[in-house]
């Protein structure tokens, strides 16, 4: 039996579907089809009611708070990429092209950017520290009227998410990209996408 659960349901009900979960720091967080990003104590320790492992659904909770993420560029539901969790923010993309950069204690945004074009995969955050964070984000053309200016952008975590750099592949990049790290203290690593029918490599370097 479940230790606790959130409500799946619609209408302006919490609704904890639309994503894979992220864990970090005590908190789950989750995309919703209707609230934006959520977030609840992993352990059931708070905003919960009832008794872990009573019944059917355990207790049932309700978010620490919510972020709103916006709609897609049709007007429909909150899209639901993985959130990705580093350095006490929590990041996400919309389908209206815009990244966010979410308090991961109190859901407040930090800052706010921009790509062009639908963002439909999970954010992946680089750096050995929060002062040298960056944040690569792919672009898609999956939704009708929205085009990708580039294909994988990136942005300074550190500096309320300046962009940094774009790299085109002549295509949409749909599933995240992934990022190999030389090391701590390196100051190189490299990113790595699928496009079309290719596989690109981008030198990465620091925020700075």
């Amino acid at each position: 039996l479940p230790a606790w659960s959130a409500p799946y349901q619609y209408g302006g009900g919490w609704d904890g579907g639309g994503s894979s979960p992220s864990v970090a720091n005590g908190d789950v967080y989750i995309e919703s089809h209707s609230n934006g990003l959520l977030a609840y104590s992993a352990a059931g320790a708070a905003n919960c009611t009832g008794t872990p492992y009573t019944g059917q659904w355990g207790a049932l909770c309700t978010p620490l708070w919510a972020g709103a993420t916006g709609k897609d560029y049709a007007g429909g539901a909150d899209i639901g990429p993985t959130p990705a969790v580093a350095n006490g923010n929590v990041y996400i993309g919309n389908r209206a092209g815009t990244v966010y950069a979410f308090n991961g204690s109190t859901g407040a945004v930090e800052w706010s950017a921009g790509t062009g074009g639908s963002i439909d995969s999970s954010v992946v955050v680089s750096g050995d520290t929060a002062s040298d964070s960056v944040v690569l984000v792919g672009c898609t053309n999956s939704v009708v009227g929205q085009t990708c200016r580039h294909s994988l952008s990136a942005f300074n975590a550190a500096s309320g998410g300046t962009p940094l750099w774009t790299a085109d592949t002549g295509g949409s990049v749909d599933n995240p990209p992934i990022v190999a790290d030389n090391g701590p203290g390196s100051g190189t690593a490299a990113v790595y996408v699928a496009s079309g029918a290719q596989v690109f490599a981008f030198g990465l370097p620091t925020s700075h």
